[in-house]
């Protein structure tokens, strides 16, 4: 037996580095094929005993014949019991058995077999939900009183289960139970006519009322502005919710052609291709056809799979909910394109996903992200294994990271976003996010956790320290309602738009017109949120009874004043009047807010803001953040700093020869209420003015990331006006650098905004590089 000797040096530095830690963390974009494998590592064969030409080929043809004959099962363990509500026993009608069918088949294809191979017989209603079951006891059917329930892997009794057209994996556990009606604790709901409407009567529920008031003021908004593009979450909503009346359907579709035509193009952003995808949902929830608006096909743009890619995960994360949420068919691509396929963007989504189950746009695992990839899996869940592996593990990852508080949280904190995300992920896999025990804490899940984020008068904010409605935060917080009432109520999913119109939810709750409510805090305690110790009531801007202001709301007010009526405004004052407002109590903000001195004081702090997040020397630019997700008072604080040398090394080496470093700054932020260091809880949007750059390199970003490891990040450029453009999530030490090698070669694939590039030590490397011809290949 000939050793190969690069096989074993291979093996042997391999272990090496394990053992050590030093393994470079290379992350692949796709699996090298067979032939690409041998073209890397050429060994020399042994000569072996030659093998008589017409064996082989008889042999391999006897093969084919036999995997050919031989075809794929799908087995399945099935039990049927009655439950006894008033003995809590269980009795087992059937004992467990299992029954196989051919690989894809439906249930509907088992049950088959069951009633072929035993004496039992199934009866199914339209809906493909069990009607009735005999056996050689007795035959069950469903009444007033009881009903037929399944249990699928020892999960939580469902009677909404399309059994007919349910897809059962290979070693799936169904239970079927007869047992009493499980009556809803929350919500009672109640068909009231034929035109898909439902009554959910919960006159003293909190989700009723925080939803109910929520809706009004997104209503309210939208009759205002006229229903314009950019409201596509709240359109998508409350369509879903049958609120969409066919003057507001009729308003919004007038706006977006007028948009269109004013474009002049199907696509709607140069570089986020979930602009169309968002509008694509909205406009089949208001039940016009996405792909014929006054000549525009708004799918086509998302046929490309280099466009969807300009986003990053966005893309074809959002495209698949697109794709399906009217069940689509995929255009062929414009000349140039790489063609879209539901399979392709499956797989790239599963390849994406982080080794602790969970999904990023970019650095660590994040719940919105992950949330949101759950709902665009979800019609794949039943049908493919690999799928329903991945999903599951995300269940899991998103389970261990919900605090005692039913907050679905990571490290950079909460947000009512997150919260949102997930009950629309859980809702559209059928999971309750109310009951099952996976997704309690202490009893609270994600609608507590949600409802915690409301705003009187309707709306819900971003992260709990705020006191005012956030935008993005309520059209979310409205959806994800609207997905919940829609579950109870046995309904299809936010997003499965194929089955259903919009069924209109009514509630009885009270109206919150933010009108005084009687104020029952203590005096201490009204002294600690800024309330004058007499106050009788709390409304909005009447901190007592009275209608008089606080001492403490009259003080900011004149220090706002006296800001507002200086020459130039002086950042200091400005700091410290913002401080004081922030130290107000809500009922105090509020009423601060009522004063007319404060709009002009809002436009001193965004002028300020827009000087903070600029630097002139470095020519880093953040201004192009929102505020939500960039507050004035951060300042951006960038230091010249430059790589070690092993780092240019590394940098040099993976860039290619005539690669070249132009500048490097560790970026700060700085929270100027409090000089603290400040990190960001969203992406942020940075911009580097490269005016010194050499174009005819191509320009790439280097990020230090933790514990020194370098991240290649591929960038918008703008020559033009000389500058790039580039998401982060995370402030150190960056640079900006040119290769005279294509970049998207040498990242592996065809357009990634962010791409982490993980590099083991460098005695590990040239080890590696002695064995073979390593190609760079990265997710």
């Amino acid at each position: 037996m000939v050793l190969h000797v690069q096989q074993i040096i291979i093996s042997v530095v391999t272990a090496v580095m394990l053992a050590f830690g030093t393994l470079p963390a290379v992350a692949f974009a796709e699996e090298e094929s067979a032939e690409e494998q041998q073209t890397e590592v050429v060994c020399e064969i042994p000569e072996e005993e030659p093998v008589a030409e017409e064996e082989v080929p008889e042999k391999e043809e006897t093969d084919n014949k036999q995997a050919e004959s031989v075809k794929k099962q799908v087995s399945v363990n099935v039990v049927i019991s009655m439950e006894d509500a008033e003995s809590d026993s269980i009795d087992i009608w059937f004992e467990e058995r299992t029954f196989s069918a051919e690989e894809g088949a439906s249930f509907k294809d088992i049950i088959d077999v069951i009633m072929h191979e035993t004496e039992l017989n199934f009866t199914f209603d339209s809906e493909g939900r069990i009607e009735s079951i005999a056996g050689n006891k007795e035959s069950l059917k469903t009444d007033d009183t009881h009903k037929w329930y399944v249990k699928i892997n020892g999960g939580e009794p469902e009677d909404t289960v399309n059994l007919q057209t349910y897809t059962p994996n290979n070693g799936e556990a169904f239970e079927f139970v007869y047992a009493e009606e499980i009556k809803d604790e929350i919500v009672e709901a109640q068909e009231i006519s034929q035109d898909d409407t439902v009554a959910i009567m919960a006159s003293d529920n909190e989700i009723a009322f925080k939803y109910g008031n929520t809706r009004d003021y997104l209503l309210k908004n939208g009759d205002k502005s006229g229903w314009i593009y950019g409201d596509e979450f709240s359109v998508i909503g409350n369509a879903r919710a049958g609120l969409m009346t066919e003057a507001r359907k009729n308003a919004y579709y007038a706006n977006l052609v007028k948009e269109l035509n004013e474009l002049g193009t199907e696509k709607l952003h140069n570089n986020q291709s979930s602009d169309n995808s968002k509008v694509v949902i909205a406009l089949t929830s208001i039940g016009i056809n996405p792909a014929d608006v006054e000549g525009y096909n708004l799918l086509q743009p998302l046929s490309d799979m280099n466009y969807l890619l300009k986003q990053g995960m966005n893309g074809p994360v959002w495209a698949l909910i697109a794709f399906d949420c009217g069940g689509y068919e995929i255009p062929a691509v414009s000349a140039g394109g790489e063609q879209v396929t539901r399979d392709k963007l499956v797989t790239m989504i599963l390849k994406w996903q982080h080794s602790d189950g969970g999904w990023s746009f970019s650095g660590n695992s994040d719940i919105d992200m992950t949330g949101m990839v759950i709902q665009s899996l979800v019609p794949y869940y039943n049908k493919d294994a690999k799928v329903k592996a991945a999903v599951d593990k995300a269940l899991l990852w998103l389970s261990k990271n919900q605090n005692d508080k039913g907050e679905f949280t990571t490290g950079v904190g909460a947000s009512s976003e997150s919260q949102s995300q997930v009950i629309v992920a859980l809702t559209s896999l059928g999971i309750d996010p109310t009951k099952d025990s996976r997704f309690l804490k202490n009893g609270k899940g994600a609608l507590d956790a949600l409802l915690s984020y409301y705003v009187e008068g309707g709306g819900f904010k971003h992260i709990s320290r705020e006191w005012k409605a956030n935008g993005l935060a309520t059209v979310q917080g409205n959806y994800a309602l609207v997905a919940y009432y829609r579950f109870i109520n046995g309904q299809s999913s936010l997003y499965n738009i194929t089955d259903s119109k919009g069924y209109e939810i009514i509630i009885e709750y009270n109206k919150d017109n933010r009108k005084p409510v009687e104020n029952t805090k203590t005096e201490e305690e009204q002294k600690a949120e800024g309330l004058s110790a007499s106050a009788g009531t709390k409304a909005l801007g009447l901190i007592s009874a009275s209608g008089n202001l606080s001492e403490n709301a009259v003080r900011v007010i004149d220090m706002i004043k006296a800001v507002n009526s200086a020459k130039s405004p002086d950042a200091v004052k400005v700091t410290e009047a913002y401080k004081a407002y922030m130290d107000l109590g809500p009922a105090e903000r509020l009423a601060v807010e009522k004063d007319e001195a404060w709009k002009t004081f809002e436009k001193i702090t965004k002028k300020i803001g827009d000087e903070y997040h600029y630097d002139k020397p470095s020519g880093i630019d953040l201004r192009s953040n929102k505020e939500e997700i960039l507050p004035w008072y951060v300042k951006l604080e960038p230091e010249n700093k430059k790589f070690t040398e092993k780092q240019e090394k590394k940098i040099h080496d993976i860039l290619g020869e005539g690669s070249k470093i132009f500048s490097s700054y560790d970026i700060k932020l700085t929270n100027t209420l409090d000089n603290s260091s400040w990190e960001p809880e969203n992406v942020i949007n940075v911009k580097f003015e490269a005016d010194e750059f050499d174009y005819s390199l191509e320009p790439v970003v280097v990020h230090e990331g933790k514990n020194g490891r370098l991240e290649f990040i591929d960038t918008e450029t703008d020559r033009e006006n000389g500058t790039v453009f580039f998401k982060t999530t995370e402030f150190s030490l960056y640079g900006l650098a040119g290769t005279a090698s294509d970049v998207k070669t040498l990242t592996g694939t065809e357009s990634v905004n962010v791409m982490p590039w993980c590099l083991g030590a460098a005695a590990a490397l040239a080890a590696v590089v002695v064995m073979a011809v390593i190609r760079r290949k990265l997710r």
